[in-house]
């Protein structure tokens, strides 16, 4: 052990250092930390809160009881939306069919419902010299765990390369207690030439922060991006 007075290493089993240093004395005169127990702080309040609540009538009794309850879900309630773990956007994925052929298309309808308490707006990315809109972006992945090959527009929709040519972003108003739901083609985005098992998931990105609700404003520095649930499919010969 190492004197605090003069640094010396001594042995550890050592009672004083050769300057005198009494490691013994030191040892018992530091206080012993006990932890602290919430339930110890808070039992005797509870205690008195019982014994008032024993002499109030069962009517009053009953309204006290009811009134706390209220109280402390609301503040739970509180608390699990401003910490960020109530839900803002549920995405649901299905497919009218469960299993298709080499080279048939496959198409997955997907929901986009947001269940926060303000406005959210959805992100697509346009091209205008093309009129078209790029399309949402999934995972496709074999029995393995795999990615699927891309197709082009499908290493565009899912960001794994540059958008090719002008493209423009735009964002879609998703109000409060709404849904959005339509069908999405994922054989555009992968080459599925090999039959067995895939499963699809949605990714959709979302604008969780609206700035003015007037001009329909949004922060583009907060984007989340949301799963949907996970959808399986048989490709068969």
């Amino acid at each position: 052990m190492e004197c605090p007075k003069c640094k010396l290493v001594s042995p550890d089993n050592a009672k004083s250092c050769d300057c005198g240093y009494s490691f013994v004395s030191s040892a018992e005169s530091k206080p012993s930390q006990q932890p602290v127990r919430i339930g110890a702080l808070l039992a005797p309040y509870w205690t008195r809160f019982l014994s008032s609540l024993r002499r109030v009538n069962p009517t009053g009794r009953k309204r006290i009881v009811i009134i706390t309850c209220s109280t402390l879900i609301s503040v739970v309630t509180v608390y699990l939306v401003y910490a960020g773990l109530s839900p803002v956007v549920t995405v649901t994925a299905r497919t009218e069919v469960a299993a298709v052929r080499v080279g048939d298309p496959i198409s997955v309808n997907v929901s986009v419902e947001n269940v926060s308490r303000r406005d959210l707006a959805l992100i697509y990315y346009v091209k205008p010299s093309e009129g078209t809109v790029v399309p949402m972006a999934f995972a496709m992945r074999d029995e393995a765990g795999h990615l699927a090959p891309e197709t082009a527009l499908g290493q565009e929709a899912n960001g794994h390369t540059t958008i090719r040519g002008y493209s423009s972003m735009v964002t879609v108003r998703l109000r409060r207690n709404t849904a959005i739901s339509g069908p999405e083609k994922v054989s555009d985005l992968y080459e599925i030439r090999r039959p067995g098992k895939y499963t699809i998931e949605a990714l959709v990105p979302v604008i969780t922060k609206q700035l003015s609700e007037s001009t329909n404003e949004h922060d583009f520095r907060l984007v989340e991006v949301f799963h949907s649930n996970i959808v399986t499919i048989t490709v068969k010969e």
